[in-house]
């Protein structure tokens, strides 16, 4: 018996994430495997020396996870509910803006912890306009 030849299509901050994208793309009979969950368990700071959590599947069926996982993406709107259009334009060219992990180190070597919280945000990507 042959071991696939895997290939990285994701990675993720998160191993909850990973594991989303995982079960998701089993639920459309492709083999799946997360890797490096146990060490962003450990200490979710780790996530970005070993390059965050990695989603791998087979090198055959790589683009047709990247459909898959790209169909997703265009379905999710972030933790609330998002208006269709921009509130300063009116336009619909609209990306979700996450918060990212470096500050929260900066301050955790600063201060001892992480003093930060995740806010998503949004921004038209035509007029350049954020909001919350």
């Amino acid at each position: 018996m042959t071991t696939p030849d895997l290939v990285t299509i994701r990675t993720y901050d998160f191993p909850q994430e990973a594991s989303m994208a995982r079960s998701r793309l089993e639920a459309e009979g492709i083999d799946a495997y997360v890797q490096d969950a146990n060490i962003v368990r450990m200490n979710w700071l780790y996530s970005l020396a070993v390059g965050g959590v990695r989603l791998q599947v087979s090198s055959e069926h790589a683009p047709e996870a990247l459909a898959i996982l790209s169909s997703l993406d265009s379905q999710d709107s972030g933790p609330d509910e998002l208006s269709d259009a921009c509130p300063e334009c009116g336009r619909s060219r609209i990306a979700v803006l996450r918060p990212g992990r470096r500050f929260a180190f900066v301050l955790w070597l600063v201060v001892g912890f992480p003093l930060w919280r995740l806010r998503y945000r949004w921004s038209c990507l035509d007029c350049g306009h954020t909001w919350r």
